[in-house]
């Protein structure tokens, strides 16, 4: 898995991450990492591109949720965008989609971080 986390230009005080392959067990590992390790640098909320995972296991759910969990307290918020049928599946099923701000586009997961 690579992940990308850079700060969004559009959305002050946000990161913009995008893991790419499998959000597995080494991957959700690789992300928590990547990802966590920015938000000691101020801003505090999360948007990811799940546009390019292509596989998600209950270790990749587990790290938002745990993403989730760490931004809330900092202020931040975090919000999903690009989720694949079988990723939006997932959420739907877990009755995620509200908790983890599952949108259909960059715009709208904007939004839900900045409100």
């Amino acid at each position: 898995m690579r992940i990308t986390c850079d700060l969004d230009e559009s959305c002050a005080g946000t990161w913009l991450a995008t893991p790419v392959g499998q959000l597995d067990v080494p991957g959700a590992e690789r992300f928590w990492d990547a990802v966590s390790a920015r938000l000691k640098d101020g801003a505090a909320s999360v948007i990811v591109d799940m546009s390019a995972v292509e596989i998600m296991t209950s270790a990749g759910v587990g790290v938002l949720i745990r993403l989730q969990n760490h931004v809330e307290p900092l202020g931040g918020h975090l919000a999903l965008f690009g989720c694949n049928d079988a990723v939006q599946r997932v959420f739907s099923v877990c009755e995620l989609v509200d908790l983890l701000n599952v949108s259909p586009s960059i715009e709208e997961a904007r939004q839900r971080v900045s409100g």
